[in-house]
């Protein structure tokens, strides 16, 4: 070998070497010591190899497996080829390949493979299992199948050419199957026989990884198979740890850990694309049990349908950006620039045109005055998007809130359809639908949305229609007069209202020399010198409008340096986000000193979008964005939350939150379960409580047991001295006022008024109380703080409420209302009222004591939570009216109009009477418990206040409805048929239990599993939840409660959840399979139930004598097809199966989709009798037993389809003979 052949393989080796830096060792499983060897041959195997447990793959059980020398653990049958294909092979070979390539063994290295059941082994694949696969908390490995590639080199290679070093691991607890591929390092791709370079192992055919079934539909390849990047695949994963994919292969279709497989290809979670070449079909990847979601879904007109691997993609044809920064300069959507100094909240973008294939978001930025200056600047950034508020405060870097809690970066909600992450400098805020906010937490701030968003959005970066010219205007669409009209009219609410509208004419201080300074190229005309470092984005954005907004920067404050760079930044960062290169222009202007990177890292000029974290190692490999400026980790290092720390210093994951090694968070909302992220990603929980002089709440955006501090309201007769922040002011005696409400949201609801002051009282003459506390109404005084009734009756004292919640006693100056740990209320009789409060209230009150925060400047907030500074206007709106109902009407009267008739029609049975109507209400057994008087005349009082809105009734029904909940009031038990106080009829009907409100609501319920909801037109576009808005248009049924579409049918149900039925009084009586499932109220279980299912058992479901029976074309409801879809309820039937007993399954499926075709007009009833539904009775009958429902007849399919005459009785002729009158067996 001469001097350059041999130079030229060092230095190709070396290259590798450095190109491909291998994974720790510790990523592999051991080897060696008692393993077995492959033969050193050429394409060669192992022996047959039997196993000691049979193998799921693709749902087909194995007992033998073939070791092979290129990469292969094959089934049944040995695989020599060593060019590998491209995956499926309909050969009827089934195999894993975690490295299919032409490996030579007898020119280098070692093929190890190990059946083990060693206890260690199992430990470490049980817990790596349930760590990547979180729906597997309860899976313990009982077997292991190692194989290792030991640095083996390609066909042609030799001693000296790179080498390859990778595992497959297939683990079993007998049921389950899954497969580990480990990758330490990989540095060849091709032997030489298949077009490799004979000193690279680079180029020709290519590596396949990934597996294969042996026929057109069961396979799978890994991202990179058979292209260049398969040489990279040691840098990736599907569980975080790069160099290892993890795969549960026992089932029909592969399924990855932490995404979806279709057509054989991997989908990321949350990951969206367009199943067909034309864009018709969108999906998402879920991630439960491999589930993905589709719907139809067409590319908008300003997108356009390209491929995207074995799938489609709407990619936007453009995106538009608004950008505010410095002393606040917005540029619009469309480029127009205007400078405004406001230092309110402002609307900078929403989506404001209701439009139903366009998600809503909508981006508010609140700003600041500069200390001592003209100027205002941002100060944070508030993004609302899927249902989730999202703060970007001043200074942020590695945490925001979301929906007021802090939380460390990066964040993934819904799937990953929403990302909030660090991005070079800045807070990135992502969505699936193509809008991206950054924020640097100084001065800029971003906001793109792509072409969809055209002509439909609103705010101060305007409309987005391609027109400049237009964005002057105001939400009533009419021009604004002025900069400060326009930002003014986006005002919107904030809790720090005290702000102004900045100056108009006189922001900027400089005379003409120095402006014509900070023009010239040392200055702000930096920006588009011909020969610096931006002048290649000056072609694609005009630095124009940027250099008279550094300008007017440096005029307004006379800052020369900060306020430069800052300017020099924001154009940089626009041009940085289209993609444009720019040069290193801090180092040229002396701006790298104004840029403080975090230890461990150090300043770059072009760094990824989305770096690299310890929440996901391989961020950057799929990001999307150009590379922007910022701190990039140094090596070996990895950015968690706000630092740089050595890989092994990771933090955890936990429930889709990132949390930093030795941090203490709750993984329960109520204190109950704290938990501490250990070294390793893992997660140690323990259960605590809260000690009995803390509390559980929330302060500045962090949960935990904080110190059970009380904070006080002092009041006089008629000045508040002191609200719960620290205000004071006068309020007049003439009127009565709420001193305290708390907001609905805490289980104990507070009310606290105080009365007018009594024209006969005298001087000495105190203002009565009334204190809502512990669902018990005190009142006190009204001439002297002496007097006291509780509910209505005198008391004597020290009164204690048998619940223990609630005390009142006296002493010789003052009498005291107590709920301990909750609030005390002590009224002196020198008319002196204390008000003591538990910090659990923090930011949940109202009324004279004030809004408590810890912010002196926001007590004067409305009911609605909005706040003045106009204190007439506050106590308007907190003006409230004595109890004067069991006798005159008084102040009552009056808020009716005076309408003595109006009053009395609100006092009945048919409005607010039901809540304490003692003959015949829903509420007759929670009287004794909940006070009802309060309710019952906060119900009068609002009825006369809106005019009779029944929203307003049902309002004030339902919160008394609630409090008979928190106080564990059940409801009384009837028998049919049964008339409430509203005049709603409950009645039983052809095995029905039927509730109905004629004419506009009836529902049908027969005990099992069919639920029927009739409504009149009247209600056309005013109901919401899972059955639809019923407005007439079937695409946008599929919402949540806040109107947001929904990915998944669990992500819908969920959505709709009440807290109104959470377990089944006949749970009980319910067969062991379903028992569980019925007193709980948890989705996603019902899906891990349908995930236990095995094959065999779904099968045998979808098969003909089962579900089968509903779609076929000559059976049963064959007349009914037309008219309705079976799918739905053929497919329901083979997944409740899942969990339900099969043949119960199957006959109500059969009878729900019989009475969805009966009320079609169609009538089938031979398949009761055909199918034998009628020996389910027997097992029906005693799950009827002890029901709610009390003598309701049995349901129709159980009845023979025969109404009977007396209530709970089936008819003597029915036909379902085991059947005798009264319904019990026969």
């Amino acid at each position: 070998m001469n001097y350059s052949s041999f130079l030229r393989i060092w230095v190709s080796f070396i290259f590798a070497l450095v190109q491909h830096r291998a994974q720790p060792r510790e990523l592999m499983y051991p080897f060696w010591q008692n393993d077995t060897k492959t033969p050193k041959v050429d394409d060669g195997s192992s022996p047959e190899i039997k196993l000691a447990i049979p193998i799921f793959f693709f749902g087909v059980p194995y007992r033998t497996v073939y070791v092979n020398n290129n990469g292969v653990v094959s089934f049944n049958v040995l695989v020599s080829q060593f060019t590998p294909e491209s995956f499926p092979l309909t050969d009827g070979r089934a195999f894993i390949a975690p490295f299919w390539a032409d490996v030579h063994n007898g020119i280098r290295g070692e093929i190890y493979y190990r059946e083990t059941m060693d206890p260690a082994i199992l430990t470490r694949a049980t817990k790596d299992i349930r760590k990547h696969f979180k729906d597997m908390a309860a899976f313990s490995a009982t077997w292991v199948f190692i194989v290792t590639w030991e640095e083996v080199t390609f066909y042609g290679g030799s001693s000296t050419t790179p080498v390859n070093t990778f595992q497959a691991v297939l683990v079993s607890d007998g049921s389950h199957t899954f497969t580990l591929f480990n990758y330490y390092e990989i540095n060849w791709t091709t032997g030489t026989a298949s077009g490799g370079d004979p000193l690279t192992g680079l180029g020709g055919v290519m590596a396949q990884a990934g597996f294969n079934g042996g026929n057109l539909s069961n396979f799978f390849s890994l991202p990179g198979s058979r292209t260049p990047d398969i040489v990279n695949i040691q840098e990736t994963t599907n569980v975080n740890v790069p160099g290892r994919w993890a795969f549960k292969v026992d089932g029909k279709e592969i399924d990855p850990a932490n995404g979806c497989t279709s057509r054989g290809q991997f989908l990321r979670r949350g990951e969206v694309f367009w199943e067909d070449l034309n864009c018709t079909i969108k999906c998402r990847c879920l991630d439960f049990n491999n589930e993905i979601y589709c719907q139809e879904a067409a590319c908008s007109p300003y997108e356009v349908c390209e491929p995207k691997g074995k799938f489609s993609s709407c990619s936007p044809v453009e995106t538009g950006t608004c950008v505010v920064f410095g002393e606040p300069h917005y540029r619009t959507f469309d480029g127009f620039v205007f400078h405004f100094q406001g230092s309110c909240a402002y609307l900078l973008a929403r989506h404001c045109v209701r439009a139903a294939h366009l998600p809503f978001f909508s981006v508010e930025a609140k700003n600041e005055r500069r200390a001592g200056k003209a100027v205002s600047t941002l100060r944070e950034l508030s993004v609302e998007v899927n249902g989730y508020k999202i703060l970007i405060p001043k200074g942020s870097y590695g945490k925001v809130k979301v929906n007021d809690l802090v939380t460390s970066l990066p964040i993934t909600l819904d799937l990953g359809a929403v990302k909030i992450y660090q991005s070079g400098m800045s807070t990135a805020v992502e969505t699936d639908f193509g809008l991206l906010v950054t924020f640097d937490g100084q001065h800029y701030a971003s906001i793109s949305i792509p072409g969809s968003y055209t002509n439909s959005t609103c705010g101060l970066c305007g409309n987005y229609n391609k027109n400049p010219l237009d964005d002057f205007l105001r939400p009533d669409g009419r021009p604004a007069m002025s900069v400060l009209d326009l930002g003014e009219s986006w005002r919107v609410y904030h809790a720090e209202w005290l702000c102004d509208s900045g100056c108009v004419d006189n922001c900027t201080q400089c005379d003409t020399a120095t402006e014509a300074l900070y023009f010239g190229p040392d200055y702000c005309g930096f920006l588009n010198k011909t020969d610096g470092p931006l002048w290649e984005c000056g072609t694609v954005v005009d630095p124009t409008a940027f250099v008279h907004s550094c300008v007017y920067d440096l005029c307004s404050v006379r800052d020369n340096g900060t306020l430069l760079c800052q300017a020099i930044q924001a154009y940089a960062l626009v041009c940085q986000a289209l993609g444009i290169p720019i040069g290193d222009w801090r180092l040229q202007t002396g701006c790298v000193s104004t840029v403080q990177c975090p230890s461990f890292s150090h300043y770059s000029v072009c760094t990824s979008s989305c770096p690299d974290t310890c929440a996901d190692l391989t961020a950057s490999q799929t990001c999307a964005s150009p590379c922007t400026e910022g701190c990039e980790c140094n090596d070996g290092f990895v950015l968690s939350a706000s630092q740089c720390v050595p890989l092994h210093e990771c933090g955890c994951d936990f429930d889709g939150r990132y949390y930093t090694l030795g941090e203490f968070f709750w993984a329960t909302a109520n204190c109950t379960v704290q938990c501490l992220c250990e070294e390793g990603g893992d997660v140690y929980c323990f259960n605590r409580t809260c000690r009995a002089d803390e509390v559980c709440t929330v302060e500045q955006g962090h949960r935990g047991c904080f110190p059970r501090r009380e904070t006080v309201c002092l009041l006089s007769q008629d000045q508040v001295l002191h609200t719960f922040d620290g205000a004071a002011f006068a309020f007049p005696a003439e009127f009565s006022y709420t001193v305290l409400r708390t907001c609905p949201e805490q289980p104990e609801y507070l009310e606290i008024d105080i009365n007018k002051k009594k024209p006969d009282g005298g001087p000495a003459g105190l203002r009565g109380l009334r204190i809502l506390v512990a669902n018990q109404e005190v009142k006190i005084g009204g001439v002297g703080a002496s007097e006291v009734k509780v509910n209505g009756q005198e008391v004597e004292l020290p009164f204690f409420h048998f619940s223990g919640k609630l005390e009142v006693h006296q002493t010789q100056n003052s009498t005291t209302v107590e709920s301990k740990g909750v609030v005390s209320v002590q009224y002196w009789a020198s008319g002196l009222l204390y008000v003591r409060l538990s910090t659990v209230y923090f930011n949940c009150t109202g009324g004279l004591c004030g809004f408590f925060n810890a912010n002196a400047s926001d007590e004067f907030c409305l009911p609605n939570g909005k706040c003045t500074d106009n204190l007439a206007v506050f106590l308007e709106s907190w003006t409230t009216f004595e109890e004067i109902c069991n006798g005159e009407c008084g102040d009552l009267l009056k808020a009716c109009g005076n309408d003595s008739e109006l009053l009395k029609l609100y006092r009945s049975r048919a409005r607010c009477g039901v809540i304490n109507d003692p003959s015949n209400s829903s509420f007759l057994e929670c009287h004794g418990v909940v006070n009802a008087t309060a309710y019952y005349r906060t119900c009068l009082f609002r009825l006369c206040q809106s005019g009779g809105n029944l929203s307003e009734l049902c309002d004030a029904v339902a919160r008394y409805a609630g409090a008979c909940k928190n106080a564990d009031v059940n409801g009384t038990q009837v028998n049919v048929p049964f008339i409430t106080g509203l005049a709603t009829k409950i009645y039983s009907s052809e095995g029905f239990l039927v509730i109905d409100t004629s004419p506009d609501i009836q529902i049908y319920y027969n005990g099992f599993n069919v639920i029927k909801i009739s409504i009149s037109e009247r209600l056309q576009n005013k109901v919401c939840g899972l059955c639809g808005n019923f407005n007439g248009d079937l695409t946008d049924d599929y919402v949540t409660l806040r109107g947001k579409p929904v990915v998944s049918s669990v992500v819908l149900a969920q959505s709709w959840k009440t807290n109104g039925m959470q377990k089944s009084p006949g749970a009980a009586f319910l067969p062991p399979l379903t028992r569980p499932l019925a007193c709980s109220c948890n989705e996603l279980q019902f899906s891990q139930y349908a995930a236990a299912c095995d094959n065999v058992h779904i099968q045998r479901l979808q098969g003909e004598g089962y579900c089968l029976k509903l779609t076929d074309m000559k059976g049963f409801f064959q007349p009914c097809y037309g008219l309705l879809d079976p799918l739905p309820f053929y497919e329901s039937c083979y997944l409740d199966g899942c969990y339900n007993h099969r043949k119960l399954q199957l006959c109500g499926s059969l009878a729900a989709y019989g009475e969805s075709c009966r009320s079609l007009g169609i009538l089938s009833t031979e398949w009761i009798e055909k199918e034998n539904c009628c020996k389910r009775t027997v097992l029906f009958s005693k799950l009827r037993k002890n029901s709610i429902t009390g003598g309701m007849a049995l349901p129709l399919w159980l009845a023979g389809l025969r109404p009977a005459s007396g209530v709970g009785k089936v008819a003597e002729a029915s036909s379902c003979p085991e059947l005798r009158v009264g319904g019990e067996e026969g």
